[in-house]
Protein backbone atom coordinates (compact mmCIF):
# COMPACT_ATOMS: atom_id res chain seq x y z
CA UNK A 1 0.00 0.00 0.00
CA UNK A 2 0.93 3.46 -0.77
CA UNK A 3 0.26 6.50 1.21
CA UNK A 4 -0.24 10.35 -0.76
CA UNK A 5 -0.20 13.65 0.71
CA UNK A 6 -1.00 16.40 -1.34
CA UNK A 7 1.62 19.11 -0.18
CA UNK A 8 -0.23 22.28 -0.51
CA UNK A 9 -1.48 23.82 3.19
CA UNK A 10 0.72 25.67 5.40
CA UNK A 11 -0.50 25.72 8.98
CA UNK A 12 -2.63 23.18 8.75
CA UNK A 13 -2.29 18.93 7.94
CA UNK A 14 -1.94 18.34 4.29
CA UNK A 15 -4.59 15.48 2.86
CA UNK A 16 -3.75 12.23 3.13
CA UNK A 17 -4.94 9.36 1.20
CA UNK A 18 -4.02 5.34 1.05
CA UNK A 19 -4.33 3.74 -2.40
CA UNK A 20 -5.69 0.17 -2.77
CA UNK A 21 -3.03 -2.72 -3.51
CA UNK A 22 -3.93 -2.49 -6.96
CA UNK A 23 -3.89 1.76 -7.59
CA UNK A 24 0.12 0.91 -6.04
CA UNK A 25 0.87 -1.26 -8.10
CA UNK A 26 0.18 0.55 -10.63
CA UNK A 27 1.87 3.59 -9.66
CA UNK A 28 5.05 1.66 -8.76
CA UNK A 29 5.00 0.44 -12.30
CA UNK A 30 4.21 3.96 -14.12
CA UNK A 31 7.07 5.21 -11.86
CA UNK A 32 9.52 2.69 -12.66
CA UNK A 33 8.65 3.72 -16.62
CA UNK A 34 9.99 7.10 -16.13
CA UNK A 35 13.10 8.62 -17.28
CA UNK A 36 15.79 10.04 -15.33
CA UNK A 37 16.82 13.97 -15.46
CA UNK A 38 20.01 15.92 -14.21
CA UNK A 39 17.88 18.66 -11.98
CA UNK A 40 15.03 19.34 -10.41
CA UNK A 41 12.47 22.26 -12.13
CA UNK A 42 11.50 25.22 -9.93
CA UNK A 43 8.12 24.88 -8.03
CA UNK A 44 8.94 22.76 -5.13
CA UNK A 45 8.80 25.25 -3.05
CA UNK A 46 6.79 28.23 -1.61
CA UNK A 47 3.28 28.95 -0.66
CA UNK A 48 0.69 26.80 -2.28
CA UNK A 49 0.52 23.81 -4.76
CA UNK A 50 3.77 21.79 -3.97
CA UNK A 51 2.72 18.79 -5.32
CA UNK A 52 2.38 15.35 -4.48
CA UNK A 53 4.28 13.45 -1.50
CA UNK A 54 4.18 9.54 -2.14
CA UNK A 55 5.45 7.06 0.82
CA UNK A 56 4.93 3.24 0.61
CA UNK A 57 3.31 2.57 4.25
CA UNK A 58 5.19 -0.50 4.41
CA UNK A 59 8.21 -1.96 2.06
CA UNK A 60 7.55 -4.49 -0.63
CA UNK A 61 9.49 -6.38 -3.59
CA UNK A 62 7.44 -4.02 -5.59
CA UNK A 63 8.57 -0.63 -4.61
CA UNK A 64 12.79 -1.48 -4.75
CA UNK A 65 13.28 0.72 -1.09
CA UNK A 66 11.34 3.78 -2.21
CA UNK A 67 10.88 5.97 0.69
CA UNK A 68 9.67 8.84 -0.49
CA UNK A 69 8.80 10.26 -4.28
CA UNK A 70 7.83 14.06 -4.57
CA UNK A 71 6.07 14.65 -7.73
CA UNK A 72 5.66 18.56 -9.11
CA UNK A 73 5.69 20.87 -12.12
CA UNK A 74 6.25 17.71 -14.51
CA UNK A 75 9.14 16.09 -12.19
CA UNK A 76 9.53 13.60 -9.72
CA UNK A 77 12.44 13.43 -6.76
CA UNK A 78 13.04 9.96 -5.39
CA UNK A 79 14.51 9.07 -2.38
CA UNK A 80 16.23 5.58 -1.60
CA UNK A 81 17.69 5.65 1.46
CA UNK A 82 20.54 7.80 1.40
CA UNK A 83 20.33 7.69 -2.86
CA UNK A 84 18.39 10.11 -4.69
CA UNK A 85 17.15 10.70 -7.81
CA UNK A 86 15.28 13.21 -10.22
CA UNK A 87 12.94 11.53 -13.24
CA UNK A 88 10.98 13.18 -15.82
CA UNK A 89 7.42 12.71 -15.98
CA UNK A 90 6.24 14.19 -19.74
CA UNK A 91 3.33 15.64 -19.60
CA UNK A 92 2.54 15.46 -15.67
CA UNK A 93 0.84 11.94 -16.58
CA UNK A 94 1.42 10.00 -13.25
CA UNK A 95 1.15 14.13 -11.42
CA UNK A 96 -2.41 13.96 -13.16
CA UNK A 97 -3.08 10.33 -12.12
CA UNK A 98 -2.04 11.48 -8.31
CA UNK A 99 -4.57 13.73 -8.80
CA UNK A 100 -7.11 12.07 -9.90
CA UNK A 101 -6.63 9.44 -6.77
CA UNK A 102 -8.01 12.49 -4.52
CA UNK A 103 -11.54 12.07 -5.59
CA UNK A 104 -13.67 10.92 -2.72
CA UNK A 105 -10.50 11.64 -0.36
CA UNK A 106 -10.43 15.72 -0.69
CA UNK A 107 -13.62 18.22 -0.75
CA UNK A 108 -14.59 18.75 -4.55
CA UNK A 109 -13.45 22.39 -4.48
CA UNK A 110 -9.97 21.57 -3.55
CA UNK A 111 -9.80 18.76 -6.21
CA UNK A 112 -11.11 21.33 -8.82
CA UNK A 113 -8.06 23.95 -7.62
CA UNK A 114 -5.58 20.93 -8.02
CA UNK A 115 -6.40 20.54 -10.85
CA UNK A 116 -6.50 23.75 -11.96
CA UNK A 117 -2.53 24.20 -11.08
CA UNK A 118 -1.72 20.90 -12.73
CA UNK A 119 -3.03 22.21 -15.89
CA UNK A 120 -1.32 25.28 -15.92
Amino acid sequence: MVEIELDAFSGRPNPRWSLSAHQSAEYLAQLRGLQRISQVPAGFEGLGYRGFVVRPERHTELDAGLEEARHCHGAVVVRRGEQSEVLSDPGRGLERWLAESMRGHVDESLFRYIAEEIER
